[in-house]
């Protein structure tokens, strides 16, 4: 993309983060209402007295390793992200691509933080077909461990039971559909990919969709692919982690495969791309999951706000940070289009 279409971006497109510090304090008021909202509502189903019983027993090791999850999960991610849209740089430095990453999490973007990366990559040289099925490529890794690891342990609830037995409503889709969706996905996008290429509407999404399925199809037969792979793979396992030591440190040791179905089930709408944060809808969802596969309500309740604390909460002010670096490459390519031009 030339300079002059550069400036077009900058001067057509409005950035979808707050300027003013007071848009950011009520956006963050607005998350604390959202959040708190979901914390008291919960709470009051699952009983008051027995989440006050839950928070006076607590072990203070867990939290710190639910902190750790979260840490691990993000590095994952910025690796994933920063090799699957940022492969060739675009002229953005390694700071400000992490920058990005940090603030994308942040839940101050009322679109949610892909339409951060989308804005990022159009000032940066990118068309928008591009910048779309990039993220479309992402957000489908991103749930690739998590259909993977939710498909192998709806087997082992459906095949061992026991401890680790989940609701039939919860093993049986995860373990027909990776099996039957993956090969199909794949062989549309192979074969459709292309032919939606200059649609609109329904048709410009769908082709998108597919066009970035057969992205990560390329990009897995390049050298080192697995690393991409590995990224991903890592942000799941932290977040798994993340949530099971977040009830851990409230006593209660959830087997394994309820927690991957539970999780999987969650995570029907992923933080990045959810307004806000997530807020409010997130903490619901991920609660009544866990709930239905085992966990006494009451632990779901105090465990999926620790959880959300670290992974919401604490990351605010790297992405608060992070945002004044994102400002100032926006500026920079302001300038750069202007003496390009």
């Amino acid at each position: 993309m030339g300079a002059n279409s550069i400036e077009s971006v900058l001067a057509d497109l409005r950035p979808p983060f707050p300027h003013r510090r007071i848009s950011v304090a009520l956006l963050i008021g607005l998350v604390v209402l959202c959040s708190g909202g979901a914390c008291v509502g919960m709470a009051s189903i699952a009983g008051f007295a027995a989440v006050g019983r839950r928070l006076a027993v607590y072990d203070w090791p867990w939290f710190a390793a639910s902190a750790g999850g979260v840490l691990v999960a993000f590095v994952g991610y910025r690796f994933a992200f920063d090799r699957l849209v940022w492969s060739d740089g675009h002229g953005v430095s390694w700071t400000e691509r992490l920058g990005v990453v940090a603030a994308g999490f942040g839940a101050f973007v009322p679109k949610g933080g892909t339409a951060l990366d989308r804005y990022i990559m159009r000032i940066t040289g990118r068309d928008r077909r591009d910048s779309d099925v990039r993220l479309a490529a992402l957000q489908a890794l991103e749930m690739a461990p998590i259909a993977l690891g939710a498909c192998l342990a709806a087997y082992l609830a459906l095949f061992v039971g026991g401890h680790d037995s989940a609701p039939i409503g919860y093993s049986v889709p995860w373990a027909i559909g990776p099996i039957i969706g993956t090969p199909l996905v794949g062989l549309l996008a192979r074969r459709y990919h292309r032919r939606l290429r200059d649609t609109r509407g329904v048709r410009y999404w769908v082709g998108i969709t597919l066009e970035g399925i057969a992205l990560i199809g390329s990009i897995l037969r390049r050298p080192r692919s697995w690393l991409t792979l590995f990224g991903m793979a890592l942000f799941s396992a932290g977040e798994l982690a993340a949530v099971w030591t977040a009830m851990a440190a409230f006593g209660y040791r959830m087997p394994a495969v309820a927690l991957v179905l539970g999780y999987g089930v969650g995570y029907v709408v992923s933080r990045r791309s959810a307004p806000l944060g997530g807020s409010g809808l997130i903490d619901v969802v991920l609660i009544l999951a866990l709930a239905n596969v085992g966990a006494p309500l009451a632990v779901a309740v105090v465990g999926t706000f620790t959880y959300r604390f670290f992974n919401l909460w604490c990351s605010v002010p790297a992405s608060l940070a992070a945002l004044g670096g994102i400002r100032r490459l926006v500026v920079r390519r302001h300038r750069w289009a202007a003496q390009r031009g």
